[in-house]
């Protein structure tokens, strides 16, 4: 299937693309305008079509790609090798992402000093899987864009990944299930502490995951706290 990049905040520069299993699972590549004008991709998708890449070229070029945790690593050789990017990762998961992926990683700081001012990173305390989360401030409130920390399958998807929903509880609407809960998280109390100040300090509005739909919620803060 052809990969189409839509916009998802066109004032803030951010984008995603999206790939759907026949059995209802769910992945997002997310791409974000940097303060040169290209792009940073998170979580870029494999078998990306040529439209795929032209469009993100003319969006501006990609000059970063982002491993969001050490699981997401797939897409980043191949992407690597069409726009010559910088791959970024956070230290925890730069480990497993060079052994699964073959590529050089750079650090978190090597994002963070080219982004937007509207635009921020963010490392949770306490995780296991490296996960790392873009900050982006727009006119409709705060965005989050998250890696695995949160599923929003809009149902159950069938065969093996509806197996895997059913096991951890990654499904069906906003979860935070077994599965990161295992091998994302290394120090729960931390984390928990760390999130929840995200909470009252971004008050966030908008969830972009890499699983499922876009979550547009006034409410968001609340159903966040009531899952930490």
């Amino acid at each position: 299937m052809p990969i189409a990049w839509k916009i998802i905040d066109a004032d803030a520069g951010v984008w995603g693309a999206e790939r759907h299993h026949r059995s209802g699972w769910h992945w997002r590549s997310v791409a974000v305008r940097l303060d040169d004008g290209s792009l940073a991709v998170v979580s870029p998708l494999i078998n990306t079509d040529d439209d795929g890449h032209r469009a993100l070229a003319a969006l501006g070029g990609v000059s970063v790609l982002v491993a969001p945790n050490h699981f997401h690593w797939m897409g980043l050789a191949a992407y690597r090798e069409r726009h010559g990017a910088t791959v970024i990762s956070s230290l925890a998961a730069a480990g497993r992402i060079g052994k699964k992926s073959g590529v050089t990683l750079a650090p978190v700081a090597s994002l963070a000093e080219r982004l937007p001012a509207h635009v921020s990173v963010l490392v949770p305390d306490g995780l296991r899987n490296g996960e790392l989360w873009l900050r982006v401030a727009t006119a409709r409130g705060i965005v989050w864009v998250v890696s695995d920390a949160f599923f929003t399958l809009p149902k159950t998807p069938t065969g093996a990944y509806g197996a895997f929903c059913r096991l951890t509880g990654t499904s069906p609407g906003l979860r935070l299930g077994t599965s990161f809960k295992v091998a994302g998280i290394g120090d729960a109390r931390a984390y928990k502490a760390w999130l929840l100040d995200r909470i009252d300090r971004d008050a966030p509005r908008i969830l972009v995951p890499s699983h499922g739909e876009i979550v547009v919620d006034a409410a968001l803060p609340e159903r966040l706290r009531a899952l930490a």
